[in-house]
């Protein structure tokens, strides 16, 4: 892998990571067409790049939220935040377990199951929006429970985490602009927890990693903002892009 595939690699993982079009698909496609073998070191180098763009990005909220956590003076809403991400953290590792060792390599990616788990994205995305209720609810205990249920059916191959929590929110009546915020902020535990039971160690020396890393860490700062920016005008448009996405898939 050379200096320019590694910074192409490392760009789209951090775009579709934080995009509802399933980083883990668009990453596996990009290094099959370009005739490299899925590397699991790279791909965990990737995720943590983008973890810590997360952190960055939404560091003034991270410390807000760790603050409110433990200070009782503060109204029940914004202290009860952290713990509720902390919950749903907590339902994702049950369901993501259960369809691993129910699965084992029953499911193993392809490029016909990153079409299914693009088209199945983008009926999650259009239904969220055509469900979504005219009212705009609170992030209750009860969405935060069941939204880490949710979030465990990202283990499945292709399936995007950020599309089916998102998603998830919106239908349950969370503001669209809030619901993208609250989906990053789970990456953090969530990615950071899968990296580490995957129990792959890092190759330090490897320049190409590094670079890959540092062309993600960037791509990651960049969508981040452009999603918050265009969620509430846009959101339906990314349902269209993964039908065609699927479409193209098939046919090419």
């Amino acid at each position: 892998m050379d200096f320019f595939i590694a910074i192409f690699l490392g760009g789209l993982q951090g775009i579709t990571e934080f995009l509802p079009i399933s980083s883990s698909g668009h990453l596996f496609l990009a290094q099959k067409w370009l005739g490299f073998s899925p590397d699991l070191s790279l791909e965990i180098w990737l995720h943590l790049a983008s973890i810590v763009a997360v952190c960055i990005f939404f560091r003034s909220k991270i410390f807000e939220i760790l603050r409110n956590s433990f200070d009782f003076r503060v109204e029940p809403d914004k202290k009860n935040f952290g713990w509720k991400l902390l919950l749903a953290t907590a339902t994702t590792a049950p369901i993501a377990l259960a369809i691993k060792f129910s699965l084992g390599d029953f499911a193993p990616l392809t490029e016909n199951f990153v079409a299914i788990s693009l088209l199945a994205t983008g009926i999650l995305i259009f239904f969220s929006e055509k469900f979504r209720p005219s009212s705009v609810r609170k992030f209750s205990w009860k969405i935060a429970a069941i939204l880490g249920l949710a979030q465990g059916l990202a283990v499945l191959p292709g399936i995007s985490r950020a599309g089916i929590t998102i998603a998830f929110l919106i239908a349950s009546g969370i503001e669209k602009k809030q619901a993208a915020e609250i989906s990053f902020l789970l990456a953090i535990p969530t990615i950071f927890g899968a990296t580490i039971a995957s129990g792959e160690s890092l190759d330090f020396s490897s320049s190409e990693n590094w670079i890959a890393a540092g062309a993600s860490f960037f791509a990651a700062i960049l969508t981040i903002k452009f999603m918050l920016a265009v969620i509430q005008k846009y959101w339906l448009q990314f349902a269209v892009y993964c039908v065609f996405a699927a479409i193209f898939v098939v046919f090419v």
